[in-house]
Parts: structure tokens; sequence; C-alpha cells
């Protein structure tokens, strides 16, 4: 999660607020450029045989597998995957077999980018499984999501990968539970088997790929398993819904990105009853008192910090606030 200072939202955002905000029905991953490809490589000079290719651009579910073989190899891929707003993943297989001296090669592959809109807890796991090849490095998958900004350094959030020869266990079990902020990402899976064998020493080898990526809705405004509001957290939104709202139509970025402190902050203006607002000593009255301590704070003050007479919350002490206290005038 983002642990960078943030600044203050500015009046600009409080006049472009209109109403409580609404429950929000963002789907968890919003889908860009998807593909899923199959592919089987196996060469004869004297046969010719063509090699086999598959590929899918589109959401849902998707399966295809293809075979090819010729005097002196034989090679299949498979795939059946799935990629939708809130699941991306699926299995992919390849297994080739190589006794005639040329280097025969079979794979499969997926990918998409994708946006999350609001924080969402994120579920991965990949298993891989098979037989290597004699030769090192001849079988290899991998399962990769990164976070893809437009500008500044992409991060890797996970990278999980096989790799070995014969003799080797091919067999690895990832899996990690996270929050993914919101931001732009890239999920690739691939498995690939390359080999290469003689008459007398044929060479095999395969590789299977399962895994999969799900990005949990957390919970928004009042719903069960919010934190509270008077805590800072790492998740968005609260557990009250009326003081959850107010704060977010004031700063969005609480009930999109992380209940940060600067929302703690504003719940002590936002969530106060709206005739008890200009009461800055708490003393159930709005009065001279009251004026007085709003004059003493006139003026700009931090942005990491929101002066309790600061009522409309746009990081100055002015005019404005005075005449939110003088509305208020009065027992609360």
């Amino acid at each position: 999660m983002n642990s960078l200072p943030r600044f203050g939202t500015t009046l600009t955002l409080l006049m472009l607020a209109s109403g409580h905000a609404v429950a929000q029905d963002h789907q968890p991953m919003v889908l860009g450029q998807t593909n899923r490809a199959l592919w089987i490589e196996v060469e004869d000079d004297f046969l010719g045989i063509e090699p086999y290719y598959s590929d899918f651009d589109g959401t849902g579910l998707w399966l295809d597998s293809g075979a090819v073989a010729d005097s002196g190899a034989d090679g299949a891929a498979a795939q059946v995957s799935r990629i939708d707003e809130d699941y991306i993943g699926g299995m992919l297989s390849s297994e080739m077999g190589s006794w005639g001296g040329l280097q025969e090669d079979c794979g499969a592959n997926f990918y998409a980018h994708f946006t999350v809109e609001r924080t969402g807890r994120l579920q991965a796991f990949a298993d891989f499984g098979g037989s290597f090849s004699g030769e090192a490095g001849e079988c290899h998958g991998g399962f990769m999501l990164k976070r893809n900004p437009d500008d500044g350094p992409h991060e890797i959030i996970f990278l999980w990968d096989t790799i070995g020869s014969s003799g080797d266990d091919p067999d690895r079990s990832y899996s990690m539970t996270t929050l993914l902020e919101p931001g732009p990402y890239f999920v690739y899976a691939e498995v690939q088997t390359n080999v290469r064998g003689i008459e007398i020493n044929p060479d095999y080898g395969q590789l299977e790929f399962f895994g999969a990526i799900q990005l949990e809705r957390l919970p928004d405004c009042g719903e069960p398993g919010a934190g509270s509001c008077n805590e800072p957290g790492p998740t968005p939104s609260c557990d009250d819904e009326s003081c959850c709202n107010a704060v977010c139509e004031i700063d969005p970025f609480c009930c999109s990105n992380e209940w940060d402190g600067l929302c703690v902050d504003r719940t002590a203006t936002a969530c106060v009853p709206s005739n008890c607002m200009g009461d800055l000593n708490d003393d159930g009255v709005v009065n001279g008192a009251d004026q007085g301590l709003l004059f003493a704070a006139w003026g700009p003050h931090s942005p990491t910090y929101i002066h309790p007479a600061d009522f409309n919350q746009d990081m100055v002490v002015n005019g404005e606030d005075l005449g939110i206290l003088m509305a208020a005038w009065g027992d609360c």
C-alpha cells in the first residue's frame, strides 16, 4: 500500500461533491487488453510439417488443444482459462518429445491488462508440475503480476517460476494474500517446453501450470468488517456509514484507497452534527469563545493536519469557516 504522505483535498473537490457518497459498485478489476495463445513448432526437412498456432483475445472461458507429430518429434499443448472482471487464471500445459536432432518447441500463455479502481484483497496461487527435459533450462514456466503505472517505476507484486533439468523436482507451489491499491496492472502466465534429442538418445519434457488471481471486494461504508472510523487502517471506508460518507464526500481517497490518518483527522469536523460544528471548546454552545478560537487559528495550515476550526476542510481558516460558525450560533 502507499506509505507516502498525501496532501489534503482542496476546496475544488469540496465544491465538486454533491450529496453523500453512495456505496461503490465498481468491478474489482476493469479489464483492458487480453490475449491467450498456444503454439507447437516441430521441424522436419523432409515432411515439412506445418506448425500449430491458436490464440484468443476475448474475455470469459477459452479452451483449446493441439498436437503435431513428424518423423523426429511430437508435441502437444493445451489451455483452459478464464479471464473476467474478478478472476484471471487457468491451466496451461506443454509437452514435447524429440529424437531427430532438431530443436522442437511448444507452449501456452495468457496475459491481461486491468485496472483496480478501489483497493481490494488479492488472492493468488500457482502450481507447476511435470517432467523436466534431460537438458538444463529446456522446460520453464512463470506467473507474474506487476503494477504498471503510466508514470513512475513498475512494481512487481509477484514473480513465480520453475526451471530446471532432468533429476530436479519440477513441482513448485506458491500463494499470496495481499492488498492491491488502485492503479493499472499486468498479469502474465506461460509454460514452454523446448527440447533437442538425437537418434540414440531422445529427449522429452513436459510442464503443467495451474494458477489464478482473484480480487475480493472490501467492505464499504457501514458494512460489517469495515474498520473503525477513529483508527487508521490499510483498507478503504469505515464502520460508521454516515461518518464514512461525510468524510469520503470531502476526500474520496478514504473510500477508494485506504482509511489513513488524514481520514481519521477529517472525522473531527465532518462527523459532528451540523448545529454543533462551531463548538470548538465542546461546551455545548457556539458563542464568542469559539469565535475567538477560530480567529486564533486564522490562515492556512499544514495539509497533513486538519485544524478543528477549518470546518470546510479546505486547508485554510477564513471567512467561509466564520460563516459556518455564525450559522450555528447558540446552543447545540
